[in-house]
């Protein structure tokens, strides 16, 4: 049976979130666990037979250096326990983690990518903006599969040279309620 490990910073807002308890709800050959990054209260509740790992990262406060060291630790012990035969990113820092693990340890890396459109190459003039997608640019060939949920941000991502391995799978996420009857929320 394969064994994902999620990435996601937390079950607190309603997109990618929604999609990642759905894919965990309704998958039965795969055994799910997931990494909450961030300190915040879950919105979703996740099934009983998923095991949730929370590394307590507040990016409010960012922590101290020693703080983060140690939240690296535990998920290196995650891993070690867990041994994922997939890691699937949720979010920037998801995708950063899934591609080192893909080029460090061989573990298969799939980023599910549910963020705002960004600017065509031209417009970036926000430089953590454009060191965000030199880093995506860079670790792009370490994703085994990138997923993006429109033709328009697949487009959009190849203008910015990320164009192999992209798939476009479009999510039922109704964007104007982000709720549902079947999950129940925390």
């Amino acid at each position: 049976m394969a064994r994902a490990l999620h990435i996601i910073p937390s079950l607190a807002q309603g997109g990618a979130e929604r999609v990642l308890v759905d894919v965990v709800t309704h998958t039965d050959d795969v055994e799910h666990a997931v990494l909450l990054l961030e300190d915040l209260p879950d919105f979703y509740r996740l099934p009983d037979s998923v095991r949730v790992y929370r590394l307590g990262i507040s990016t409010a406060r960012r922590g101290s250096t020693l703080r983060r060291l140690m939240a690296a630790a535990r998920a290196g012990l995650i891993l070690l326990r867990l041994r994922p035969t997939v890691v699937v990113g949720w979010s920037y820092v998801g995708h950063v983690a899934a591609a080192t693990l893909r080029r460090y340890l061989g573990i298969r890396s799939v980023w599910t990518c549910h963020f705002p459109l960004p600017p065509s190459p031209g417009e970036v003039t926000d430089p953590v903006e454009a060191q965000r997608l030199e880093t995506y640019r860079r670790l792009a060939p370490w994703a085994d599969a990138i997923h993006v949920p429109s033709e328009r941000l697949r487009v959009r991502l190849a203008e910015h040279g990320i164009v192999e391995r992209v798939t476009v799978i479009s999510h039922a996420v109704d964007v104007s309620r982000f709720q549902s009857r079947e999950v129940a929320h925390a």
